[in-house]
């Protein structure tokens, strides 16, 4: 159900069971989106964080238009040592199987995710920004010091492109980028 304050917040349901056993309790789950009634475009069950026990990441589209309907929500739901799930909200372009990669020095899954920046001013200029998650106990951390080739930036161009951009400073890229960040969706049972 969309809330009235924003018409495009959709309000999924998302509940953890494994056979008749209750491992987490229901949650509402708010997901921006410009259609009612977004089903997941894939689900992944794994277990992200190396504790063992099944994590689950669904995709939902934003479904915007041109450049917009490559935005997806990503829902993350880690197992925690504290017990139950955590749910965990991240936002992402184009998501693929290749978004999820294994580093040495992480030992772990890790996670890409894909980001738009501008650089705005007198000639802008667009990129895709790469970083790097990784899955710590429950938490859903930002991983881009694990490997200096995070954040990956890369020039959008009329051709395909993969090459990282040296258009750009680091203290410029810094104020193009809002700090990045999970969000957790705090658990209210339901009844």
């Amino acid at each position: 159900m969309s809330s009235l304050r924003d018409p495009y917040t959709e309000r999924y349901y998302a509940q953890v069971i494994q056979g008749e056993r209750v491992l987490a309790p229901t949650i509402q789950v708010p997901l921006v989106s410009t259609v009612v009634s977004l089903l997941p475009t894939e689900a992944i069950c794994h277990d992200l964080n190396g504790d063992g026990i099944t994590d689950f990441l669904t995709n939902h589209s934003r479904h915007g238009n041109g450049l917009g309907a490559r935005f997806y929500d990503r829902l993350v739901i880690l197992s925690s040592s504290a017990g139950g799930y955590r749910f965990w909200i991240l936002q992402t372009m184009d998501p693929s199987p290749e978004d999820y990669v294994t580093f040495g020095a992480l030992e772990k899954l890790a996670m890409v995710t894909t980001s738009f920046a501008n650089s705005g001013g007198a000639i802008p200029h667009s990129y895709y920004v790469y970083d790097l998650w990784s899955f710590r106990d429950g938490e859903l951390v930002l991983a881009n010091n694990v490997d200096s080739r995070f954040p990956k930036w890369v020039w959008m161009t009329l051709t395909e492109n993969h090459k990282p951009a040296n258009s750009l400073s680091q203290e410029e890229k810094q104020k193009i980028l809002t700090p990045k960040h999970a969000e957790e969706v705090r658990i209210t049972e339901l009844n």
